[in-house]
């Protein structure tokens, strides 16, 4: 069976954000999404809108495993695949002796 597409604003309010960003990110390839190619004739109405050039559509699957993969979490004291760096050092300039 297919899954139902959600449009972009139920995305948006996943995310607690604007559409406008959820279209950003979906342009530029960091959000998973289906993305129609539509006439342009400019006239259509959709929604109650003009009717965009790509009809943008998202699949909730793809948008939790998009949350799942970008949620930071903090490392357990056993794991050390990823261990956190600590700061280098600032050289303070005295009358260009280093400190």
């Amino acid at each position: 069976m297919i899954e139902p597409l959600v449009k972009p604003r139920v995305v948006a309010d996943l995310f607690q954000s604007s559409t406008s960003l959820i279209y950003r990110l979906a342009a530029q390839g960091l959000l998973p999404c289906v993305r129609l190619k539509l006439p342009s004739n400019g006239k259509q109405v959709l929604d109650g809108e003009r009717e965009p050039k790509h009809l943008v559509r998202f699949r909730l699957s793809e948008i939790e495993k998009f949350i799942d993969d970008h949620t930071v979490r903090p490392l357990d004291s056993k794991s050390q695949s990823n261990p956190v760096r600590p700061r280098p050092k600032r050289i303070r300039q005295t009358g260009g002796v280093m400190k």
